[in-house]
């Protein structure tokens, strides 16, 4: 028998899980999907083979597990609307990044709430992704499914949520901001910029091989060694290592953390 599973809001990170499940050997699904647009549904439906509601209460109904995909802003008036139609043996799982689970909890006090927050790279089944369950854990099968989507599943308190969803989930954008910065500027061609930027990629990818398994003081020994006193690695370290640069860095992950806690009190009103 297929286990039946529902997707309301399939935007982006929505049909990437749906994407995923259509993708799992061996196991077999009846999924309900929902979106607001009805033409995008209805492409998505065609594209997966899959089932689509225009209305989430249908989109529920016998559904084991139901993932809860729609936007921050959204996510107050979709919870209650489906609210009085969740029984208690159907899992929630939520991805929204600012919603927390006590603010869940009120919803659905009596179904086990999950909260996954996938990074922007689980498209390519590389990213970081956390988890945050409550005393009623994931089913360990589900675990095992999604643990499959990224190349690492973190479980954290809900406390910690902000801080481990920002290093997990912009950690990627900001790293590529930096390589960015690093490329930008230089002098030459266009066909000179594509050989920098494989330099600076072939450089990084060592790096951070070299780096995984290491502690932090092995990280700065790394440092130490590569930054000889004469050398010309110097130069730029003053640059990273200024007062001013490792304020700019603090401030970066505080600042998506303080935006995250603001998204989820304007929306937990």
């Amino acid at each position: 028998m297929k286990e039946k599973i529902a997707i309301i809001g399939c935007g982006n990170i929505g049909e990437q899980i749906l994407r995923y499940l259509k993708l799992e050997k061996g196991l077999k699904f009846d999924i309900n999907i929902s979106r607001r647009t009805k033409s995008k549904g209805c492409h998505l439906a065609r594209k997966y083979k899959v089932n689509y509601f225009p209305n989430n209460i249908e989109a529920i109904k016998d559904a084991k597990i139901i993932w809860l995909c729609v936007g921050p802003q959204q996510f107050s008036t979709v919870l209650k609307e489906i609210r009085p139609f969740v029984r208690s043996n159907q899992v929630i799982i939520s991805v929204a990044v600012a919603i927390s689970q006590k603010y869940l909890k009120k919803f659905f006090p009596r179904s086990p709430v999950i909260r996954y927050m996938p990074s922007p790279l689980i498209t390519e089944g590389k990213g970081i992704a956390i988890l945050v369950e409550d005393k009623r854990k994931l089913p360990s099968k589900w675990k095992k499914i999604i643990a499959k989507w990224s190349s690492e599943l973190y479980t954290v308190p809900d406390s910690k949520m902000h801080l481990y969803t920002t290093l997990a989930s912009c950690s990627s954008a900001f790293i590529a901001a930096l390589l960015v910065n690093l490329l930008s500027d230089l002098p030459g061609s266009g066909r000179d910029q594509l050989e920098y930027k494989r330099v600076i990629l072939g450089a990084s990818r060592d790096t951070l091989a070299f780096l995984e398994g290491k502690s932090i003081s092995e990280w700065k020994k790394m440092v130490e060694f590569a930054a000889t006193p004469e050398g010309v690695t110097v130069g730029g370290l003053k640059v990273i290592n200024s007062k001013i640069a490792r304020k700019i860095a603090k401030r970066i992950v505080l600042g998506a953390v303080k935006k995250s806690k603001r998204v989820q009190k304007s929306c937990e009103k």
